[in-house]
């Protein structure tokens, strides 16, 4: 597994996410502009 910083490709993928577990109520929504705005606070997993 890798780790690194998020960067601008990986928004679409980060708000669905996101956004899918907010439907459920176990997080809050973030809209697309919030995550451009905190995206250096954010890191991804790959595999």
């Amino acid at each position: 597994m890798n780790l690194r910083r998020a960067n601008l490709m990986d928004v679409e993928a980060m708000m669905s996410l996101i956004n899918h577990f907010a439907d459920q109520g176990l997080m809050l929504p973030r809209s697309r502009n919030s995550l451009y705005e905190c995206l250096r606070e954010f890191l991804v997993v790959e595999e």
